[in-house]
């Protein structure tokens, strides 16, 4: 959602729309840990990836908004906070860019317009459901489950700010998690 009109998870939580986009910050795991977890697992990925803008977008103009009836558990640490050295750490900045400052920062047009849920549906696209009994779900933050969805605030505001955005029942669900079948490679 465009910053400024109140509709963004920074906002409603700060007041404010000063940053927009999604800050990650990542720390490594503590050596001692990451040697112990390297001599019982045979399967090691090392990627050094970064992708970047050529100049940096002047100002962010978007930003993250609840919304939607997508279901979403966040599952503990496998590895427990202990396991992760938090005195370094290194901070990503994903800038959400809207169709204008996409053409400036990629020099290409706008791929097109983004399929809405319906859409999809229509398409027979699958929808995934992802459950593990053997992982413990955490309970979500008091502060996060105060915001308003989109829609709910469109209401307050006296607006409809997405259009086509109606409700869906999805026909083909497909589930993932520990009692589904393995995903692989194959013809898609």
């Amino acid at each position: 959602m465009p910053l400024g009109q109140g509709y963004t998870a920074e906002e409603q939580l700060s007041g404010g729309a000063e940053h927009g986009g999604l800050q990650i910050i990542v720390c490594p795991m503590k050596r001692d840990r990451y040697e112990e977890m390297l001599k019982r697992s045979a399967r090691v990925f090392d990627a050094d990836v970064c992708y970047g803008l050529a100049a940096p977008c002047e100002s962010a103009s978007m930003g993250l908004a609840p919304g939607g009836l997508m279901r979403q558990e966040i599952y503990e640490d496998e590895y427990g906070y202990d396991a992760w050295d938090m005195s370094q750490s290194s901070r990503c900045f994903v800038h959400i860019l809207n169709s204008t400052q996409w053409a400036i920062a990629t020099g290409k047009p706008v791929p097109g317009q983004p399929p809405s849920a319906g859409d999809y549906t229509k398409a027979g696209l699958p929808w995934f459901d992802y459950y593990d009994d053997k992982l413990n779900a955490l309970s979500g933050a008091k502060k996060l489950a105060g915001m308003d969805s989109v829609a709910a605030k469109g209401v307050k505001l006296g607006e409809k700010p997405l259009v086509e955005n109606d409700a869906v029942k999805p026909q083909k669900i497909v589930p993932l998690g520990s009692g589904s079948a393995k995903v692989n490679d194959g013809k898609w």
